[in-house]
């Protein structure tokens, strides 16, 4: 089946004003904005898939290439308004646990600095779900995860060490159910 003349018509121009227009807008990006040659091409490509479902309600090239730069503008500023709230997340951390941003028991996390955004999410979701836990058991999950010994923790808390290896225990299983309920929660 063959699409109308009219609309042949359109996806030409719009063709041709994609590829006149990409590599200007993601200089536009990357220099008034600073974004990365990565977020600068989502976000031309974002506006494009704007422009296009409007595309037939412009007066010619020139109100497309308007419309275009207005939603470049408003595309780039979400995506530094979330780079922000990423930096606010990692300052937060690096306040409250600065080691487990870049390692685990001395083993690097993160191999790239793009990774550290993501790793500080998962942290504060495991920060969030190990506060949901009883005293004693978040207390061993937090000598646990700084590497102190099940018989030391024992000794810290005034228990046997058999009884600290199982609230140890414990501690991971609640806060697996903790973790699983809160994606099944988000995936409904």
């Amino acid at each position: 089946m063959t699409r109308p003349p009219e609309q042949r018509r359109h996806e030409a121009a719009f063709t041709e004003f994609v590829s006149r227009w990409t590599g200007a807008g993601i200089r536009f990006c990357r220099n008034r904005y600073r974004l990365t040659d990565q977020e600068a091409m989502e976000v031309t490509n974002d506006a494009f898939a704007v422009v296009w479902r409007r595309w037939r309600l412009y007066e010619g090239e020139d109100h497309a290439k308007r419309s275009f730069y207005l939603i470049l503008k408003f595309l780039a500023c979400k995506t530094i308004e979330g780079k922000v709230r990423d930096r606010r997340l990692l300052q937060e951390l690096a306040l409250t646990n600065p080691e487990a941003l870049l390692a685990v028991n001395g083993h690097p996390v993160v191999d790239d600095a793009e990774q550290i955004p993501e790793r500080a999410y998962a942290l504060k979701e495991q920060r969030d779900i190990i506060r949901e836990l009883p005293e004693q058991q978040r207390r061993s999950l937090e000598l646990a995860a700084q590497g102190v010994p099940a018989s030391e923790r024992a000794e810290r808390k005034g228990i046997t060490p058999g009884n600290e290896r199982v609230q140890t225990h414990r501690a991971r299983e609640r806060a697996r159910r903790i973790r699983d309920e809160r994606e099944e929660g988000a995936g409904e």
